[in-house]
């Protein structure tokens, strides 16, 4: 490939991306894939191979919001944090790490506040919940781990809502954290923050905003 077709492709993928972005953050997809194939859809992109990945459109999505939503991101990021920071608190027996948007700022309509929990009896964890009048439901959710032979399997899903912010609980075997870190969708480790750093996050929001003011 020429460098002229290389830079054609890559101003393709930029392409996709924003389209992608745009379509997330204004509820027209359901998923960063959803929205990678609409948008080519859109563009008249039939390649799979000139999809950008799913950080691209994550980083698209960030900048998007960032110029066009600012105050709407701020308020939705701010309620996913304090909900986040909560349930941390609640549930810190289990060494409670956050990860997703509540992490990266990256958000849709439906963002759910995502936490990892260390736990070899996920019933410990349901009883919590009960004692302190949460309704939720438990699943399975599909679970990469990294090193040097990557690891999938199933692990305990915990679902409830705390007002209008879902919330799901990932539960791993207290073995887990001395293993190398969970892999996200796009085969990177998971950006995670703990009790500590989710309060200095939610510290640092709230003295940017008086900044702003």
């Amino acid at each position: 490939m020429t460098s002229h077709a290389r830079a054609r492709a890559r101003d393709l993928r930029d392409r996709i991306a924003r389209e992608a972005a745009r379509l997330l953050a204004e509820g027209e997809a359901a998923s960063v894939q959803q929205a990678k194939l609409k948008a080519a859809l859109r563009l008249g992109v039939a390649e799979a191979r000139s999809l950008p990945s799913h950080e691209d459109v994550e980083l698209a999505l960030s900048e998007y919001q960032r110029l066009f939503m600012p105050e709407v991101q701020g308020v939705r990021l701010g309620r996913l944090r304090e909900t986040a920071l909560r349930a941390m608190r609640l549930l810190t027996d289990y060494e409670p790490r956050a990860f997703g948007p509540a992490v990266t700022a990256v958000l849709t309509e439906d963002a759910a506040v995502c936490l990892l929990l260390y736990c070899d009896a996920p019933e410990e964890i349901r009883l919590r919940l009960e004692e302190v009048g949460i309704p939720h439901r438990v699943s399975e959710r599909r679970w990469r781990s990294g090193g040097r032979e990557e690891t999938h399997d199933w692990a305990p899903l915990i679902s409830f809502m705390a007002g209008e912010v879902p919330v799901e609980l990932t539960v791993l075997p207290e073995r887990a954290r001395r293993h190398p870190p969970p892999v996200g969708a796009d085969g990177r480790p998971l950006l995670r923050m703990d009790l500590a750093a989710m309060e200095k996050a939610i510290a640092a929001d709230a003295a940017a905003l008086n900044d702003a003011r």
